[in-house]
């Protein structure tokens, strides 16, 4: 038997099995639990350590916000790239061609194509039927995780969220890659070594939050292939580092500059090394 670690979030549908459910009025139940996977994992027993209900259409609300969330992080580091690329490598127009109405607009194609993106993750997650219970293994409504476990499937709920990475993760990272390296090349041609110096550090915390979401979100799609392979509660793990890592270490990253900051950080860090 192996031990694991594992969120499970359980369908519990009252109007019937596979053959006929309505999803309408399938309540969800949360819950993290200690389980051990018996018979080559056709039977899960465990014990339940925390849970709460989550009705249906509150899990599906949870997959859409948490991935238009990350479809606007993904395409507002593709503006804040060319924000850079433009103070770098074109500083005399900067102030003419980054004004408000840039900042709008580009905030307003963000959110706009996150929404045409992401929504039929949602939607195509709703229109499949479920079991009467049925636990998903993850510590929240994740696509993939849901879509595996319904009664029934169709090639666009199986293929959809491979399409969004190809619609968002590649022109994006392509886009980001393009940026860094013309300032990269310019950075290069100055003489002053001073110089080179303080263009890099301008554009150091914004690599910095790139690596962290895109490395993050690589590794859990690539965990995709060969989750077979290893236990659950790896993916699981990886999953919950992707959207809770990049937004809890992106302000330290652009706060770290601020001397202010800084000190603090390092009297706290100091304290705590002396009450060890």
């Amino acid at each position: 038997m192996k031990e694991t670690l594992e969120s499970a979030v359980t369908f519990l549908d009252h109007e019937g099995d596979c053959g006929g459910c309505c999803l309408c009025h399938t309540q969800f139940d949360v819950s993290i639990s200690s389980d051990s996977d018996d018979d080559g994992g056709h039977s899960i027993s465990g014990t339940v350590v925390w849970f709460f209900p989550v009705h249906l259409d509150a899990c599906l609300v949870q997959m859409f916000g948490i991935y238009f969330a990350s479809a606007m992080e993904s395409t507002l580091l593709v503006l804040m790239a060319y924000d850079r690329y433009i103070a770098v490598c074109k500083p005399l127009r900067y102030a003419s061609i980054v004004t408000t109405e840039f900042v709008f607009k580009g905030s307003l194609l963000a959110a706009v194509r996150s929404l045409c993106i992401v929504l039929p993750i949602a939607i195509l997650a709703r229109t499949l039927p479920y079991n009467t219970t049925t636990i998903v293994y993850n510590v929240y409504c994740e696509h993939l995780a849901v879509i595996n476990v319904a009664c029934a499937h169709n090639v666009m709920s199986d293929i959809y969220f491979f399409v969004l990475i190809v619609l968002a993760g590649l022109p994006d990272t392509t886009l980001i890659g393009l940026s860094y390296y013309m300032i990269i090349r310019t950075a290069l041609k100055l003489k002053s070594r001073e110089a080179q110096r303080k263009l890099l550090s301008t554009c150091s915390s914004h690599a910095f939050v790139i690596a962290t979401f895109y490395l993050l979100g690589m590794l859990s799609f690539l965990l995709l292939f060969v989750e077979d392979k290893m236990p659950a509660y790896i993916r699981v793990l990886f999953s919950f580092l992707f959207i809770c890592l990049p937004p809890t270490l992106n302000p330290l990253i652009y706060g770290i500059k601020t001397k202010e900051i800084r000190r603090a950080i390092i009297k706290t860090f100091n304290t705590f090394v002396k009450y060890l």
